[in-house]
């Protein structure tokens, strides 16, 4: 069901790839860049089901940082669609990754709007910052980079883009 590849970067050495889904939600794949004996690529999925939220639709954005990788998500332009309807919005997830594919929540939801089964009811992110940094208009992570070995995010508020006060 991904609809697009959103980001791609390398880390530890491979090819990741962050998707956009609007059924299950965002997917992170990689891949080592060996061709098979069939002329394809292995990709092998790393995160999928928006990480417990399929109301985490995009893997907007993605950096390495020190010995992680950094995932930043969004919902599209500000609202969440399901079947081409918009059913409500939902701020960015910060998720990082280590040389493992161990997954960690970073800034995000604590309860997912739309949990599949088996993944959890309530999440804790280790950052103790809610979705959007706590700003439910705070859509997505716009850009990640590390400067000066310091890790910087853009974001996106749609509440203050409307106003004009970016």
């Amino acid at each position: 069901d991904n609809a697009e590849v959103a980001y791609l970067t390398v880390f530890n050495g491979v090819l990741y790839a962050s998707t956009v889904n609007y059924n299950t939600g965002f997917e992170v794949w990689k891949t080592n860049g060996k061709v098979l004996p069939n002329g394809k690529y292995r990709w092998t999925r790393v995160i999928k089901d928006g990480f417990g939220d399929t109301w985490n639709q995009w893997g907007m954005t993605m950096v390495p940082f020190r010995d992680h990788l950094f995932v930043g998500t969004a919902s599209g332009a500000g609202m969440v669609l399901k079947n081409g309807v918009p059913v409500g919005r939902r701020a960015f997830d910060l998720i990082r990754l280590d040389k493992h594919d161990r997954a960690r929540l970073i800034v995000g939801a604590t309860t997912p709007d739309d949990p599949l089964p088996g993944w959890p009811e309530h999440r804790f992110p280790i950052s103790g910052w809610r979705a959007g940094f706590g700003n439910p208009y705070n859509d997505y992570v716009w850009h990640m980079t590390e400067h000066d070995g310091w890790f910087y995010m853009g974001t996106y508020d749609e509440y203050l883009h409307a106003k004009g006060l970016e």
